[in-house]
């Protein structure tokens, strides 16, 4: 029962969960893209001057940048007192433009000032706003080594610097309904309980570092987990001349990536090959006064193998690298950072990009609090998604996701994900956007409430509710905040206030592919927490036409009585529409008036009218209305304009004989043609599968017996040249009737050569008995007419069979039949042996 639970619990979060997945099969999760929007803020306040007097700050921004793709897009705001935008938001670009950025970048990082930490994240949310290209992923890195000080004239004022905190919570509860997850690096007198609020509320994390000369390998660090890259390298270097490092370049990896950092002396680095590879145009070195970047980067297996760094140098360097893999796991559900509830099943959804075999065997394994569960979890593929449940959450704490992806037992690639798990509300909601579809212009109410042990919340002292918003990113890039209120308000559909369900009617404005979500923002037992629920994505269209055509204008019938108007609907619209047919009572009622017409589909209908009873023998004027259920689908030719005739049954039956009277003329035709074009094909059928095989063939060569035979005396009878199936040869030479005549004889009787067929009583049946291959076998006879006689081989005869090569002698003659088969090859022997030659 317990696994039975356990599947049933899988299958409903996956239905529920079906939008989601179509967003991530059909456009790639936010999280899942590379593709990133970056909005770097670096503090420039006057205390960076001693907490980082060398400008480490700018060689990890340098290293940041170069790090970054050519399709990522960078902007960077400084903040001190005031709030600059120092790079506007731009792509990456070239090695040229990252220089550019570099040293446009470089003088604006000099130290003075305060540290105003709500106008560097307004800027920053701003900054990303105005980026409205889709499918991208959009980031805040926040570099601070100070308190939020914006006036230090008024820092000990508590209600001005409530009044800013309160403003800068603000900012940062927007940023994180905004899904901006900010990630923070503090170093030197930062309050690590604001940066980690600031993290946590939008989705984030927060990193410390004691010493700046760590800035490095965290920006590193924080981009590789963007990027999903697997780390290979992290260390620190005494040198003091060269020194070899040995790497795998595996076949599953696309680029390595290596930075080495050295605070004072020139560095030196060189590569050596495995054996048998080559340095190629796609191995960069990049030098710089304070860092050496290498990238590798190979399409197939052309760079793998063992490879050999040589590091020349002095002192400290700090050396850190990474490896972009070919196939990649991102951990999409639940997302990185987020808080969980306690003793709610947890899916587990998976997302590879890359090439991925069927074979491949994706699990994961939940490390709760730092140990490892017994068992991992088979992830089920679904539409491109692989998935899961753990429905043992029920410890409070860090769970980390380990995802593994294997073929024949090999790892191919890994990703984790952590997630804090902690006594929390449920967020439910009504409302799934799986797939669905809605018309530009429409609006419909989406509701949404938080559950506690399986109980709606109303009231409670442990939870305050700050905001409970939709997010709606829309298919140009821009996004939307609606907030989902519980006070009775008309407008948002709110029908009770303080009754828990928060609500807001949602317009369709947007044409489009729109995502949803759900996010909660409040405070649960003095803890401050967020909670998002996906929607899935829905698409927004034109509300399209519907077109209503009808066969005849002109109809007819007896009153009382039933008639059918054949009516053809064509709809535009991409969603099922129902559209109801009226006519006047006075002329009669429409059985069935709601047709249901499928998206874009054409219906041809006949309409069954009932007719009163009480119509008079006359022409009426009337009208069909078709109305559509949505008005927002308008109805082109909505009124159809009818002329009806009300007359008698006779005039009924005649009307019915004059209009069928084509059909029964055909069928008349029919009935008598049928038979005879049955008789013509029969015949047809004769005279080429019958016909041609029942006629006389063949040769019959005859001499005069006892005749002195020399060249000339046998002489041919061309019996086929005829072509009957009876040939006549007469010694009578009165008798006109025959075929041949041979002279000489003093006999007056004939011999006949005939084809015997059974043909029956029809001649057009034996050409379909031939047709099915059921035809009677021709038999070939040889006889004589009163008196005459024939002999064969010494026997007398009237009548036999007349087979090839046959020899027989009657009146005086000596005969010989050659069947048509041997008549070309055998004439001459034939006349040879007749002659005696043979």
């Amino acid at each position: 029962m317990k696994s039975l639970a356990k599947y049933i619990v899988f299958i409903l979060v996956a239905l529920n969960s079906m939008g989601s997945i179509s967003v991530l099969s059909d456009q790639k999760s936010s999280l899942m893209l590379e593709k990133l929007v970056v909005s770097l803020v670096i503090d420039t306040s006057g205390s960076m001057a001693s907490t980082d007097p060398t400008r480490l700050r700018e060689t990890a921004a340098n290293i940041f940048i170069d790090l970054l793709s050519p399709e990522d897009n960078l902007g960077v705001i400084t903040f001190n007192t005031q709030t600059v935008e120092v790079i506007p938001m731009q792509q990456v670009g070239s090695t040229a433009n990252k220089g550019l950025i570099k040293s446009t970048l470089a003088p604006s990082l000099n130290a003075a000032g305060d540290t105003h930490y709500q106008a560097a994240l307004q800027a920053a949310s701003n900054q990303l706003s105005a980026y409205t290209a889709s499918d991208v992923r959009k980031v805040i890195i926040f570099l601070t080594d100070g308190v939020p000080d914006p006036n230090p004239a008024l820092r000990n004022n508590p209600g001005y610097m409530d009044q800013y905190m309160n403003s800068m919570w603000a900012t940062v509860s927007e940023i994180g309904l905004k899904q901006y997850p900010v990630y923070s690096v503090g170093f030197g007198a930062v309050n690590q309980d604001i940066l980690n609020r600031i993290s946590a509320d939008t989705q984030g994390s927060a990193q410390f570092i004691s010493d700046p000369g760590e800035l490095a390998v965290t920006f590193f660090n924080v981009l590789s987990s963007l990027k999903n890259r697997r780390s290979f390298l992290a260390s620190n270097l005494e040198l003091a001349g060269e020194q070899a490092l040995e790497f795998d370049f595996d076949t599953y990896t696309s680029q390595i990536t290596m930075v080495f950092a050295n605070a004072a002396q020139p560095l030196s680095v060189s590569l050596v090959p495995p054996e048998g590879k080559s340095i190629n145009e796609n191995v960069v070195v990049q030098t710089t006064d304070r860092y050496t970047l290498v990238t590798m980067n190979q399409a197939t297996n052309e760079l793998s193998g063992k490879w050999t760094l040589k590091a020349n140098g002095a002192g400290l360097v700090r050396a850190f690298g990474d490896k972009d893999l070919f196939l990649k796991a991102w951990v999409t559900k639940p997302q990185a950072n987020t808080q969980q509830p306690v003793n709610e099943p947890m899916e587990i959804s998976v997302q590879l990009t890359g090439e991925v075999n069927e074979k491949a065997v994706v699990e994961a394994l939940v490390i709760k609090n730092g140990t490892p569960e017994l068992n991992s979890i088979i992830l089920e593929e679904y539409d491109g998604v692989y998935m899961g449940i753990f429905d043992k959450p029920d410890v409070q704490g860090t769970y980390e996701i380990a995802v593994t992806v294997k073929e024949d037992e090999n790892l191919i690639t890994s990703t984790n994900s952590k997630v804090t798990v902690r006594e929390l509300p449920v967020l439910k909601t009504d409302f799934f956007a799986d797939k669905a579809i809605h018309k530009l212009g429409d609006s419909m109410t989406v509701t949404g409430y938080l559950e506690m042990r399986g109980n709606k919340i109303t009231a409670s002292q442990d939870i305050s509710i700050s905001t409970f918003s939709l997010l709606l990113k829309y298919a140009d890039g821009t996004e939307e905040l609606l907030p989902l209120v519980d006070n009775q308000d008309p407008a948002s559909g709110d029908i009770k206030s303080g009754d828990g369900t928060f609500t807001v009617k949602q317009s369709f404005v947007k044409e489009g592919q729109t995502q949803a979500a759900l996010l909660v923002q409040g405070i649960y037992k003095g803890e401050n927490f967020i909670i998002d629920k996906a929607l899935g994505s829905y698409e927004v269209v034109q509300p399209g036409t519907i077109l209503v055509n009808v066969g005849n204008s002109s109809i007819y019938g007896v009153a009382g009585s039933k008639l059918t108007i054949p009516m053809t609907l064509i709809s535009t619209s991409k969603v099922r529409e129902i559209v109801t047919l009226s006519v006047d009572t006075s002329i009669g009622m429409i059985d069935s008036p709601t047709i249901t017409i499928e998206p874009e589909q054409t219906i041809d209908k006949e309409i069954t009218l009932t007719l009163v009873s009480e119509l008079e023998n006359t022409p009426y004027q009337f009208v069909i209305e078709a109305i559509n259920e949505d008005p927002l689908t308008a109805v082109e030719t909505g009124v159809i304009s009818l002329e009806l005739e009300v007359i008698t049954k006779s005039q009924l039956r005649m009307m019915n004989i004059r209009e069928n009277l084509p059909i029964y003329i055909g069928l008349l035709g029919l009935i008598i043609g049928l038979p005879l074009i049955i008789m013509l094909i029969g015949i047809f059928l004769y005279s080429i599968l019958v016909k041609p095989n029942i006629i006389v063939r063949g040769m019959l060569l005859y001499h005069k017996k006892n005749e002195e035979l020399v060249d000339g005396a046998v002489k041919e009878i061309p019996i086929r040249n005829k072509r009957k199936n009876k040939v006549s040869i007469s010694f009578n030479e009165n008798n006109a009737a025959a075929d041949f005549y041979i002279n000489g004889s003093q006999y007056k009787y004939d011999i006949v050569l005939e084809n015997e067929y059974e043909f029956g009583k029809w001649r057009f049946i034996a050409g379909y008995r031939a047709l099915a291959k059921k035809v009677n076998r021709p038999k070939f006879v040889l006889y004589t007419t009163q008196p005459g006689i024939f002999e064969f081989k010494n026997e007398v005869m009237t009548k036999k069979e007349l087979f090839d090569k046959d020899a027989f002698e009657s009146g005086g003659y000596v005969f010989q039949y050659y069947a048509e088969k041997h008549m070309s090859k055998d004439k001459q022997q034939g006349k040879d042996l007749l002659e005696g030659r043979m």
